[in-house]
């Protein structure tokens, strides 16, 4: 048991769905929670649910948008600022269904699924291996499997399909992607990196979706945002050290897709994406 008792978690998207699910069940076990987002607003309101929760631990919301890296910078800065350990990152939100660019010119779903989360857990990374033994999980998908091809040039221009799954797909493929390399470069210290797939989880992520797609929805196998949580709180507390690098699915390692497995272009991703965060850097 990775025991999270008076230890530091910081969530991305926790104002709503698994993320703020995520949250609430990690301030039950005596987490201090520092949540990270675009609304002020929505986030302090979770925050008053957590002191409600647990009047004895420390909350507090960390201003981000991941579609711009200087706002992921300006978070990481404020974060460190506070000269406290991370024992827990968790990269939860996501977008599906916005298209376009975000500032620096990227398609919206890679920009802000992985880019801007590649960004920040690199900015954090030494605090994390400071505070170690830690943690860090990248929410994937097994949406991933939806992306079939690699288009390098596609991640720079705007979001093409009409249903936006082909980027989704190539965004969620490049979380699992980047914790399998994260691995590698994590393989000397005792941080856990990991990649979950909640489940297809019933939140606002889908409110993009199209008016005829909308319903199926509302049917089964959709889960709860409570139901969909268990796999990241599996991975925030129960997971071993074996399961490094993996990606988990009901709580067990499941295998990729084929492209999920293609550890030269887990490679070559890295290093782009170092390239266009703007790091100077060739490992953690």
């Amino acid at each position: 048991m990775f025991n999270l008792h008076n230890k530091n978690v910081l969530i991305t998207g926790a104002s709503s769905g698994i993320g703020k699910v995520s949250a609430i069940e990690l301030a039950k076990m005596g987490a201090n929670v520092f949540l990270a987002g675009r609304s002020a607003v929505k986030h302090e309101a979770v925050i008053r649910e957590l002191y409600a929760i647990n009047p004895n631990g420390h909350f507090t919301y960390l201003s981000l948008e991941l579609a711009n890296l200087d706002s992921v910078r300006s978070c990481a800065k404020l974060f460190l600022d506070l000269n406290q350990p991370l024992h827990l990152l968790i990269n939860n939100a996501g977008v599906y269904g916005e298209k376009g660019l975000t500032k620096q010119g990227f398609e919206m779903h890679f920009g802000v699924n992985h880019l801007g989360h590649f960004l920040l857990t690199m900015l954090l990374l030494n605090c994390i291996k400071d505070s170690a033994p830690s943690r860090i999980l990248n929410l994937a998908s097994g949406a991933h499997r939806y992306a079939t091809q690699w288009d390098w040039d596609a991640l720079q221009k705007p979001t093409k399909s009409m249903t936006t799954m082909t980027e989704y797909g190539i965004s969620k493929l490049s979380n699992i992607l980047f914790t399998s390399e994260l691995a590698k470069q994590l393989k000397d210290t005792d941080v856990l990196c990991l990649a979950i797939h909640p489940g297809i989880v019933k939140t606002n992520i889908w409110r993009h979706l199209p008016g005829a797609i909308q319903p199926f929805m509302n049917i089964a196998p959709i889960l709860t945002p409570l139901e969909g949580t268990k796999n990241t709180l599996y991975g925030a507390t129960v997971c071993p050290a074996s399961e490094h690098g993996q990606f988990l699915t009901n709580c067990q390692r499941e295998t990729p897709s084929v492209l999920g497995q293609d550890q030269l272009l887990a490679k070559e991703l890295w290093r782009k994406s170092l390239e266009w965060a703007g790091l100077n850097i060739t490992s953690a």
